[in-house]
Order: structure tokens, then C-alpha cells, then sequence
């Protein structure tokens, strides 16, 4: 919801966008930018259904110039490169000085945790190896259990967890393998079918992780049921 005066501003700005706004209640107004007609058509269908008064489409204004659109959108990315580097190095010094944790510095900085450890070049990102030949992928988070449990459901379907109803977990733990690996055990059962009288039999299956760092993973962690 906006006010009068931002969404005048809006409709000055939207160059070649469509701009469709209505009425909430007086001073306050549902406004969105559309790319297309038919995508403008359906948010001014959306809010007439939602009971949006003063409903009002307003079609792209100027000639199309791509090379001035280009160009500004390259200005906007070297200012925003440029304001995130201000802001790393003013992150990385609270770091060093103690006055923030990683936590707080994200929360301030208004980025995420994963951000800060990236910045900091701490280890972020594992990869899951896949049988058969075929290719891995990565997973994300500030650390090896929370990018496990991100991921778990795509980890599932990889190795084919369960059955078509689901799966009901058992146990699910992480293992350090090597210096720079780590094994993802997962005690599992198929969730119960409908026209048959309970979940399949429980199966165990290993998902090797690989490009750890030193102290990524020391020791065995469980993970928790309700990934």
C-alpha cells in the first residue's frame, strides 16, 4: 500500500512499463508496474475482483530506447557495486572490531548471514554427489547441517526418498568422511498409500557431500525429523 504522492511518482516513472493502480481507501492505493498489456489486463482484472475502486491502467509513455536503458542500467549496477563494497568494508570492520557478530551484522546491514560468511571467505556452499554418472549439486547455508536441511527436500527426491505418498523419517544424520568429505545418512520409510495398510519398510540410504573445509564438520549431528 502507498500513498497519493508515490504512486503519482510511479506513474511518472514507468516509461515504457504499464502502471495499473486502485483505490484500498482513501490515501492508500494498490499499485504495480506491468510488463506487458496481458499481464496489465490480469492485475486490473485481480483488483477489481478484490474490490478496488478508481481501478485505472496507464500504458507505457515515450519511445522505446534500449541503448539510454541499457546504459542506465549499467550506471545503476556500478553505483550498487560500488555501495555494496562500502558496505562489505564497513561489515568487515565492525567484524574486526568487535562491536558486531555475524548475526547482528546481517541484521543490520540488511543481508543474510550467508552474505557475511561469503564476504568473510568462510565456506558456504558443499556439493552432493550423485550414482550412476549423474551431476552433482550444491547446497547452501552458514553451515554443512542448516544447507542439508534446506536442501532436504531436493536431497529426497535425488535419491528417490520414500515413495510417491512421501516419506516418514527415521533417523537422519551427518558423519564426517575424510578431511574434506561427509556422509548424509537418512533412515527412511515410503508414507502410507492410499488402498494399502501402512508406510513401506524402512531404507537406509548414504549421500556422500564433498568440498568441506577444516571444521565444517567434526563430529557426528543429528539432523531433525521434521525436514
Amino acid at each position: 500500500m502507498i500513498g497519493l504522492t508515490k504512486y503519482t511518482n510511479m506513474r511518472n516513472e514507468r516509461g515504457p512499463r504499464w502502471l495499473v493502480g486502485g483505490t484500498i481507501r482513501p490515501g492508500e492505493h494498490d499499485v504495480r508496474y506491468a510488463d506487458t498489456a496481458d499481464a496489465a489486463e490480469r492485475l486490473r482484472d485481480e483488483m477489481n475482483t478484490r474490490g478496488l475502486y478508481q481501478v485505472r491502467v496507464d500504458p507505457p509513455v515515450g519511445a522505446v530506447d534500449l541503448v539510454k536503458l541499457g546504459r542506465d542500467r549499467t550506471d545503476a549496477r556500478r553505483v550498487f557495486d560500488e555501495k555494496t563494497a562500502i558496505l562489505r568494508a564497513g561489515v568487515l570492520r565492525a567484524l574486526e572490531q568487535g562491536t558486531h557478530n555475524e548475526s547482528s551484522a546481517a541484521r543490520e546491514a540488511g543481508v543474510t548471514r550467508d552474505t557475511i560468511r561469503t564476504w568473510l571467505g568462510k565456506k558456504s556452499t558443499w556439493t552432493v554427489q550423485r550414482h550412476g554418472g549423474l551431476a552433482g549439486f550444491e547446497i547452501f547455508g552458514p553451515d554443512l547441517a542448516t544447507a542439508v536441511d534446506r536442501s532436504f527436500h531436493k536431497i529426497a527426491r535425488a535419491f528417490e526418498i520414500g515413495n510417491a505418498a512421501g516419506y516418514v523419517l527415521e533417523a537422519v544424520w551427518l558423519e564426517p568422511q575424510g578431511e574434506t568429505g561427509a556422509m548424509l545418512h537418512i533412515d527412511a520409510r515410503g508414507a502410507t498409500l492410499a488402498g494399502r495398510p501402512g508406510p513401506g519398510e524402512s531404507r537406509h540410504t548414504q549421500v556422500t557431500i564433498t568440498r568441506l573445509s577444516p571444521g565444517d564438520l567434526t563430529e557426528r549431528v543429528d539432523l531433525p525429523l521434521n525436514t
